[in-house]
């Protein structure tokens, strides 16, 4: 009789958990939140072979999903450096390439459309519910293909339904840094802020590279990331600015204080609220956040310019 209680209890006690196991499998309500990382790191390719370090950073935070925002592979006249083969060779067993765009150094883009699996060089994947990711080409020259590739991107603005949307290209839509000038692609730079005003509501975060600095920026209340190069970083500054051209107001509201040190951006995706959280990652302080900024996926939020959150561990530096 006893052996018979203990039997049904056990049975009524396995029926419990099943359940609760496959309640919390469905309702996406659930303490289980899924959450997603991403990888971020430009500018990777110019100047060595040797991203163990780079890889070994990812693989520490378990991050193996990355995007790569421009200037992966060498410029077409640096024959003696590095191919892009011998730079980004060693990440193929162990990574996903989930996005690449091209940057101002490359040996002609169908190259590295090949070896990273692009649709295009321009071009969107989705590769998670609810989450777009828009690739773009900031290097085109061609004032008739740049008008193509807008009307691409205003296209999948107006149509996308999805709740987080992130625009990726090399070249900054601003000035964010004393090295370079937006003007250097004037005719992409020009329209695509236009359209990133327009659709402000519906935008998630731009992520640009090409300074090789780690900063983030406000540009009219968009959230802007600028990836580091984890190879050659650059010195970086604070300034707000109102750009008569561009009709813009920049700010800085975060520039790395170790100006000599290596850093990747990581982006951690939560599909239960779809809210995203932003670390820049310093390599040489032992992967530690030196700057963590959340993201809301509220449209009105967005619309207000107050989408993001700056975390306490974003301290001012005096640059």
């Amino acid at each position: 009789m006893k052996s018979k209680s203990k039997s049904i209890s056990i049975s009524i006690v396995a029926m419990f958990l099943l359940s609760f196991l496959f309640f919390s499998f469905v309702n996406t309500n659930s303490v289980f939140a899924k959450v997603y990382s991403f990888g971020i790191t430009s500018d990777g390719g110019q100047y060595t072979s040797n991203l163990t370090f780079l890889k070994k950073s990812f693989l520490e935070l378990n991050t193996k999903d990355l995007i790569l925002v421009g200037d992966s592979a060498p410029r077409d006249n640096e024959s003696t450096r590095a191919t892009l083969e011998e730079i980004w060779g060693q990440f193929m067993n162990d990574f996903n390439f989930t996005a690449a765009v091209v940057g101002n150094h490359n040996k002609g883009y169908q190259r590295e459309m090949d070896f990273f699996k692009m649709p295009g060089d321009y071009y969107s994947v989705r590769p998670i519910n609810d989450l777009l990711v828009i690739g773009l080409n900031s290097d085109e020259r061609n004032n008739q293909r740049v008008t193509e590739e807008i009307n691409f991107l205003q296209n999948q603005l107006a149509n996308a339904s999805e709740k987080m949307i992130i625009i990726i290209f090399h070249n900054p839509p601003a000035n964010v840094a004393p090295n370079h000038n937006w003007t250097e692609k004037k005719e992409f730079v020009t329209k695509v802020v236009a359209l990133l005003k327009r659709y402000k509501g519906k935008i998630s975060a731009v992520i640009a590279g090409h300074v090789h600095i780690a900063t983030f920026v406000d540009i009219d209340g968009i959230p802007l990331f600028i990836s580091p190069s984890p190879v050659q970083p650059r010195d970086a500054r604070y300034f707000d600015s109102y750009d008569n051209q561009l009709k813009m107001q920049v700010t800085n509201k975060w520039v790395y204080k170790n100006q000599r040190n290596r850093y990747w951006l990581k982006l951690d995706v939560n599909t239960d609220d779809n809210s995203m959280k932003f670390d820049y990652i310093n390599i040489d302080n032992r992967n530690n956040a030196d700057c963590t900024i959340l993201i809301s996926s509220d449209a009105n939020s967005r619309i207000a310019g107050k989408s993001y959150s700056l975390q306490n561990n974003c301290s001012k530096s005096s640059l």
